[in-house]
């Protein structure tokens, strides 16, 4: 397999020794309007990281991404929240589903104390393109929160007050729906637009992870305000899609985890629609396949059939390549409830199986504690799992690194990769090593010819231990190619007007290109 990674990244020498543009000049195309500002909103918790804060008991962690610099989501520009909702004067909202195909329609369930209220909805890419404003909309203050008393699960529960045909002309990818209470308070409702065509490149959102950090009514998978579900248990046991988001003026984790990455790749004009974590966890057979399929950030919660989908594509077959530019992705094993029209409503995860009713009849014979994790066999069966982390990506989580660390690239980093980059083993990615990383762990199998490609050491871990990060690359016997970076904050390193890629050097762009590339197999 180490024969086979290095065929497979000569085709990347070769087209970069060819002259083929691998990425466009930044000075050609718009610059992204992401960027630092001066909100100092703090990220979502990034506590429920696996071995840690999924004990029954343990304290939500302040944040992670309190680290990271303010995006300039609150501002004068039109797309961005200048008067941002409060509890006193709100203007909230969510859509009725993650994602919508052109033909479809968007619902919002839109709740104000303003007598009237507009949407606007933009297209987020290399730049933010406006796609239409409602006009006046009447106004209407919903109900508070519902609560479950079992699951401490709460749900907004309010009734879609706006809706708005999805028009064909309106291309796959990340959108906001800006909702402004006249003479009022402002939020956002985020939602994807798929394609039902097949395209080089598919990125995810992460949609679930949004949900799992939303703390909107008083609870989330880290944190519950409205009562434990088990005794010591201060999490909730499931969380609701019906509810706008406390993060990011609504926004979920978009701006944070996402928004760098996305920008990058349009601004460069690669080919790629959008679709979403949900989507592929709920019904991946409906989605068209792409020549590689891309996450960013932070994917911590999948649905079994998101793996199955990527195991089927990526190891099995090989007609799909894995491009993770995120870390700690694809821990938990969530499973869905609440079935609507256009899709299950309720996320459910225990963390804790002990309290599970479903794993408690499916496994008679005993479990572990941790049989909602990847890592582990449902019911309770010797050694770790059978889809840990590693077996997919070449990586696995190993430990939360507040701040940011310079990223090196590894003594035997590929030097196919590294064509036209005018980087070195050893040289520094820039301080881009941080979040919640990834590393080759001993004591699980690995892909064969898995490959460090880039590692940080002595990172300063949460607990104030020591921690490596890694990223790696391979090629399966399937022909399947993975990357994965094994840090939050890759994308960040792409966007220069983050205040956290500072000291990437010059060539990380190239870098990132020729590794999208050895991901398409030419």
């Amino acid at each position: 397999m180490q024969i086979a990674l290095v065929g497979a990244l000569s085709l990347v020498a070769a087209a970069c020794d060819g002259g083929t543009a691998i990425s466009s000049p930044a000075a050609e195309l718009p610059s992204p309007t992401f960027g630092p500002g001066a909100s100092g909103e703090p990220g979502p918790s990034t506590t429920g990281a696996p071995d840690s804060s999924d004990l029954p008991g343990a304290p939500e962690d302040p944040s992670i991404l309190g680290h990271a610099p303010a995006v300039t989501f609150l501002g004068e520009a039109s797309w961005q929240i200048q008067r941002p909702s409060t509890a006193d004067h709100p203007t909230e909202a969510y859509a009725d589903a993650p994602s919508y195909l052109p033909g479809g329609t968007l619902r919002l369930a839109v709740s104000t104390d303003a007598p009237a209220y507009t949407v606007a909805i933009y297209r987020l890419g290399a730049t933010v393109q406006p796609m239409g404003d409602s006009g006046p909309q009447a106004g209407l203050r919903q109900g508070g929160p519902i609560v479950d008393p079992i699951t401490k699960m709460v749900r907004a529960g309010w009734s879609y007050t706006y809706s708005q045909p999805i028009p064909a002309s309106w291309s796959s990818g990340m959108y906001l729906a800006k909702i402004s209470g006249q003479g009022g308070a402002q939020s956002y409702a985020s939602f994807v637009i798929r394609s039902t065509r097949p395209s080089r490149f598919l990125f995810v959102s992460n949609t679930l992870d949004y949900a799992a950090y939303n703390r909107w009514g008083g609870s989330s998978l880290y944190w519950t305000g409205v009562g434990d579900p088990a005794p010591g248990v201060h999490q909730a046991f499931a969380v609701s899609l019906d509810r706008p988001s406390t993060s990011q003026a609504g926004a979920g984790q978009l701006f944070t985890m996402e928004a760098p990455f996305i920008a990058w790749l349009e601004r460069n004009g690669y080919d790629v629609t959008y679709t979403t974590d949900y989507d592929l966890s709920t019904h991946p057979q409906d989605q068209p396949l792409p020549t590689a399929v891309l996450f960013s950030g932070h994917g911590e919660y999948w649905g079994e059939p998101l793996r199955e989908w990527l195991d089927l594509h990526v190891v099995k077959i090989g007609d799909v390549g894995l491009g993770m530019f995120a870390s700690d992705t694809g821990y938990w094993r969530v499973r869905f409830d609440q079935p609507t029209a256009t899709g299950p409503r309720s996320i459910v995860l225990y963390k804790n199986a002990l309290y599970d009713p479903s794993i408690r009849a499916r496994c008679p014979g005993g479990y572990t504690r941790k049989a909602d994790s990847f890592r582990w066999l449902p019911c309770g069966l010797a050694g770790p799992g059978n889809r840990p982390q590693q077996a997919l990506f070449g990586v696995q989580y190993g430990s939360i690194v507040p701040g940011y660390y310079p990223y090196r690239l590894a003594r035997g980093a590929p030097t196919a990769l590294l064509a036209g980059t005018g980087l070195q083993p050893g040289d520094s990615l820039g301080n881009i090593a941080g979040g919640e990383v990834d590393q080759v762990s001993p004591d699980v199998p690995q892909p064969s010819g898995n490959v460090v490609l880039a590692e940080a050491s002595r990172l300063i871990t949460r607990d104030g231990g020591m921690a490596q990060a890694q990223a790696a690359v391979h090629v399966l016997p399937s022909g399947g190619r993975v990357f994965a970076s094994g840090t939050f904050w890759w994308g960040w390193g792409l966007e220069p007007d983050f205040a956290a890629a500072n000291a990437v050097p010059a060539g990380f762009s190239q870098l990132t290109a020729n590794i999208l590339l050895f991901l398409t197999g030419h």
